[in-house]
């Protein structure tokens, strides 16, 4: 039995593996942003390369070639769905083969070096089925270029990968594993014949992302020295480095640059109409990082739990308050069969201890502590002993995610407890 504490914006301490030992190499946390709460200002900062907040109400800094026009395009304005003053970008996918809707962001001729970072939730019913694209850093020769499928890079005419959700064939849970999906120089065929995007992805355990909340995603793309494979990619989720990836030859001249973000929600075969919102994009030259807090009511972020904490503290001179939670019985039953059921069931336990959480930090404590068997899975571990190795690091990053999410908000410590 361990016991976690997980301190805000510290997560990385508590990262599961990903990937190469060479992403020990790459910065964690805090990055640029955290020089500018809220991100406000972050576009004058030298290393900067766009930015959009989607807070001038319209879409004149993108450039695509369509309209950029609802259902699948639109600006929004609900609450849950923003995540940072008053308006985000939801894309949209329609039931068909081949729906869904995008913005596409040129910067030519280009940088050698390139992070994009961006906050995004998908819906709570999203689920799409098997295969879908997502986020692109793209070097094209021409804007032509952006898209291409099925066709092997020449080293001249373009390179791309996108960090995307990958259901694995039903096995993960939508919308599934973060992982990239890559064109490049050397990249080899599909069985069939054509030349499809290559997968770089952790997978002990997989990146798995849940529906119906904000993550700080982040993706990176170095290009290679014209003539050596020492390219790189690697990508963030929450300021923790999930994957890093070398020895990549994505070009053959270095006139060849990173030009492109391409924003992006595209569904093979679509059932169901599946939506997911994007707000707070920066691309630089270095790592950006998660947004910080900012003292602004309207901004982006704000200091009210934290500010009620310190007045709190001063009031009993500086005292830690610590929140002890017990909730209800919620064991998970040995009768549940598989692991892929018992993680719905972790899910609705989390449902049930995240607003607990969520009202400690209102009554201004500093540290929320749940008891052992956080999740309620020691009845379930008993009875299938040989799924224990699919099932709980599976069920650990979810918890990590979750109670995460929360610390990192509220700038609060979480405990809690879990069989590894």
């Amino acid at each position: 039995m361990t016991r976690t504490i997980l301190p805000w914006l510290a997560l990385m301490v508590l990262a599961l593996l990903t990937g190469p030992a060479q992403a020990q190499q790459l910065p964690e946390g805090p990055g640029l942003a955290a020089k500018y709460p809220g991100d406000v200002g972050i576009e004058k900062d030298d290393a900067v390369i766009f930015v959009e907040d989607f807070e001038s109400g319209d879409l004149s800094r993108w450039d695509d070639n369509d309209p950029n026009a609802p259902p699948e395009v639109r600006l929004v304005t609900k609450k849950e769905l923003v995540h940072s003053g008053r308006r985000a970008v939801q894309l949209e996918a329609q039931p068909g083969d081949g729906t869904g809707g995008d913005l596409t962001k040129l910067f030519m001729p280009g940088y050698d070096v390139v992070y994009a970072r961006w906050y995004t939730r998908f819906a709570p019913d999203f689920d799409q089925g098997n295969l879908m694209h997502f986020v692109h850093l793209a070097g094209l020769k021409d804007r032509w270029q952006l898209g291409r499928s099925g066709q092997k890079p020449d080293g001249t005419d373009f390179f791309s990968t996108g960090l995307e959700p990958w259901r694995n064939w039903g096995r993960n849970p939508a919308p599934g594993a973060m992982g990239f999906y890559s064109y490049f120089v050397d990249m080899k065929p599909d069985p069939s014949g054509p030349y499809y995007g290559n997968p770089f992805r952790p997978d002990s355990p997989p990146v798995l992302i849940q529906r119906g909340r904000w993550y700080c995603m982040e993706m990176m793309v170095k290009a290679n020295t014209p003539g050596k494979a020492d390219g790189e990619q690697a990508f963030w989720v929450d300021g923790q480095l999930k994957g890093h990836y070398t020895g990549i030859r994505w070009r053959t001249t270095d006139r060849l640059k990173i030009n492109c973000l391409w924003v992006l929600l595209y569904i093979h075969k679509n059932k169901q109409t599946n939506r997911v919102w994007f707000d707070d994009i920066v691309v630089a030259r270095e790592y950006v990082g998660p947004q910080v807090p900012t003292g602004s009511a309207e901004g982006k972020g704000n200091r009210q739990d934290q500010t009620q904490r310190e007045r709190q503290g001063a009031a009993m001179g500086n005292a830690t308050r610590v929140a002890a939670v017990q909730a209800k019985r919620r064991l998970i039953s040995y009768k549940v069969t598989t692991p892929e059921e018992a993680l719905k069931k972790v899910q609705e336990n989390l449902d049930i201890l995240i607003p607990l959480a969520e009202n400690a930090a209102g009554m201004g404590c500093d540290i929320v502590a749940f008891p052992e068997d956080t999740l309620g899975t020691i009845a379930w571990e008993a009875g299938h002993p040989d799924k224990l190795a699919e099932f709980l690091p599976r069920a650990e990053e979810v918890m990590l995610s979750r109670f995460g999410e929360v610390a990192a908000k509220h700038g609060m410590y979480i405990i809690c407890g879990s069989d590894t």
